[in-house]
């Protein structure tokens, strides 16, 4: 699952540049869209998924620091929660019915881009 809202992405089958750097939020790039296996190459197709929280919502890992201590390989293993709140967390692996669950149930928003 990739979930964006600003820098945010949730996505722990996959990995990008600079994922092991702290601060994610400045130096990881897009996961990766491509991979290689005997010698083809086979595409990625990430489902892109928008959201909304009431603005006291949606603390993520980098709010609250200049340099945030967190690195998206740390943030998949755990380490803090992609979005914290004071009523609920999600945490990287939270499946996408999961994740539009908690979201709709604090009052939020899901947007889904057609193709």
């Amino acid at each position: 699952m990739v979930t964006k809202h600003g820098s945010l992405i949730i996505l722990m089958s996959n990995g990008g540049d600079d994922w092991n750097d702290r601060p994610y939020d400045c130096n990881a790039e897009e996961p990766y869209d491509r991979y290689h296996k005997d010698g083809k190459e086979y595409k990625i197709k990430h489902k892109i998924i928008f959201f909304e929280l009431p603005p006291y919502y949606g603390y993520l890992p980098c709010d609250g620091y200049t340099n945030c201590p967190y690195s998206v390989k740390d943030i998949n293993n755990k380490a803090v929660a992609w979005i914290h709140t004071e009523d609920f967390n999600i945490l990287a692996g939270t499946i996408l019915e999961e994740f539009k669950r908690i979201i709709r149930q604090h009052d939020g928003k899901i947007y889904i881009l057609e193709e």
